[in-house]
């Protein structure tokens, strides 16, 4: 039986942090400058002398414009040093395009509200109907120019002046929208009636109903409507969402960004792991890019699972391995406070075990090609922690899945966790095979599965809550998703919850010592607590 893992075992090479920024118009090494800050130069009792940070080249010496921040070291461990990389991948949503925009708003409409969190769905209410009348404004401003291109400005029929723009906004709608678009042009026309009744005191007349041909008030309202989404999509939509459209939509150029963005992550995780200088390896994300990570991480383990051969569980392995019970209803592994606290607690000892037996285990060899550029994976898993900040994964059953129903979504999601397409935390188990491993019967060993790496990292996931106007509406809890292994750390800044507080985790401005503060150290445990 292998060796079993030790509880006083601290690692003596380095560690290396790697920042996965979130979404919008990112500048190389600007995340990870601010992370560097809070994480290190402002944390007087990380180090001796906390402001020697030094900014060098990577080791490849080929992008100068992602270098390293390294560190004296920590203090009281042999100035055991950090090392600060960062993961850019803004570079590859870098051809977002309004058209891509404007098909997702499109999908999120046909998708209606539910299912999606209360927030959400208030922010549905108000967007969707402004954005149908857009759609509304834009078919009335082409229905005017085909007008003028035939010579006429208005119609002479003052019904099918209204009808015109109307019926081809309802087709539009029905087919791009469905019924949730069909019902928000309702909505839209019944504000435009009412508008109506309104200004001729309680008579409707054909001429007091915006969105007809050959009206200049219309024109010049659905004109502002344009100009009002030209500005939100330059200001916001492009710069802001563009990234998290292009990601989640399964259009096939979108589909070859994902897949180039996770290839990079993994190319990064192979230097860092092929390093030799690391033996603990930290991933923080923020925002979009706490999905992205996520998937990085999910398609590594597979290929580490898969290059392991045959595993001799020791005693702590068996006992992680054994978590839970085999579960054919779907339902998640219940886990109070000190269950979950040991789980992690034997994920942090388990990771540097793994890599350890992995060396002295046969050593399976990889297909001839993979979507990775077919290498041998490197067999050994430095992985210790999982950090997500603001993340969107906390509406993944909403976001990630393409149904028009929310009982289709919660199926779809809830098939995907049950089939291991999205590893949980701890893993669900199936028959008689375990959250980590399974007995290949035709080759009589014990493999690690491919949905497994949470039991040997620990995902520690830090939330501002949503109130409206306050908080964080795009991050929040994760364990309903993916599974209570995860810890969900409501954060604040001084018992407050800001304003358009998704990229307020590591700030220091005004709050250097703020509670948030102090639970991103908690969290990144650069002292490494659970090994003692």
């Amino acid at each position: 039986m292998a060796e079993e893992p030790t509880k006083a075992v601290r690692g003596t090479g380095r560690i290396a942090v790697l920042v996965v920024h979130g979404m919008g118009n990112q500048r190389p090494a600007a995340t990870t400058r601010e992370f560097v800050r809070a994480a290190w130069t402002m944390d007087a009792t990380i180090s001796d002398d906390p402001e020697k940070v030094w900014v060098v080249p990577d080791r490849d010496e080929t992008d100068l414009d992602l270098p390293v921040f390294t560190t004296k070291g920590i203090a009281d461990q042999d100035n055991r040093r950090v090392d600060f990389y960062e993961f850019y991948w803004a570079h590859v949503m870098a051809e977002t395009r309004w058209v891509s925009i404007f098909l997702w708003l499109f999908e999120l409409l046909r998708k209606g509200p539910g299912g999606a969190r209360w927030d959400i769905k208030v922010a549905w209410f108000i967007a969707a109907p402004l954005f149908v009348a857009v759609v509304l404004g834009a078919v009335l401003v082409l229905s005017q120019l085909a007008a003028w291109i035939g010579g006429r400005f208005a119609l002479d029929n003052a019904a099918a002046a209204i009808a015109v723009p109307w019926v081809l906004a309802a087709v539009v709608m029905f087919v791009a929208g469905g019924r949730y678009g069909i019902a928000c042009l309702g909505f839209v026309a019944a504000l435009v009636v009412a508008g109506a009744l309104l200004a001729n005191n309680g008579s409707l007349e054909a001429d007091a109903i915006l969105f007809r041909i050959g009206d200049w008030e219309s024109l010049i309202v659905a004109l502002g409507l344009i100009a009002l989404y030209v500005a939100a999509n330059a200001v916001f939509l492009e710069t802001v969402l563009g990234d998290a459209a292009r990601y989640y939509r399964d259009a096939p150029a979108n589909i070859a960004v994902r897949r180039q963005a996770r290839r990079l992550g993994v190319r990064t995780l192979e230097r860092l792991h092929g390093d030799g200088r690391y033996d603990r390896v930290i991933v923080v994300a923020h925002s979009l890019g706490s999905v992205i990570a996520y998937d990085v991480l999910r398609a590594y383990w597979a290929r580490f699972s898969r290059a392991v051969g045959d595993i001799v569980p020791s005693a702590e392995f068996a006992e992680q391995d054994d978590v839970g019970t085999a579960i054919g209803a779907g339902k998640p592994i219940p886990m109070d406070e000190e269950a979950r606290t040991e789980w992690r607690a034997r994920a942090r000892r388990l990771a540097p075990w793994l890599s350890a037996i992995a060396a002295t285990a046969p050593v399976a060899p990889p297909p001839a090609e993979t979507p990775f550029g077919g290498r041998r994976a490197p067999p050994s898993w430095l992985v210790t922690d999982f950090i997500t900040c603001g993340s969107p994964l906390t509406h993944a059953a909403y976001l990630g899945i393409d149904a028009t129903t929310a009982g289709k979504r919660r199926e779809r999601f809830r098939r995907k966790r049950l089939d291991r397409e999205l590893p949980q935390n701890p893993a669900w188990r199936e028959d008689d095979s375990g959250t980590m491993s399974f007995i290949d019967a035709e080759k009589e060993t014990r493999r690690l599965h491919h949905a497994g790496l949470f039991g040997a990292t620990r995902w520690t996931n830090l939330y501002f809550k949503s109130r409206l106007l306050v908080g964080d509406p795009i991050g929040g809890p994760l364990a309903h998703a993916f599974g209570e292994g995860v810890l969900d750390v409501p954060v604040t800044i001084n018992g407050k919850l800001p304003p358009f507080s998704h990229s307020k985790y590591w700030d220091l401005h005004r709050h250097p010592d703020g509670e948030h503060l102090k639970a991103f150290r908690h969290a990144l445990d650069l002292r490494d607590r659970d090994t003692l």
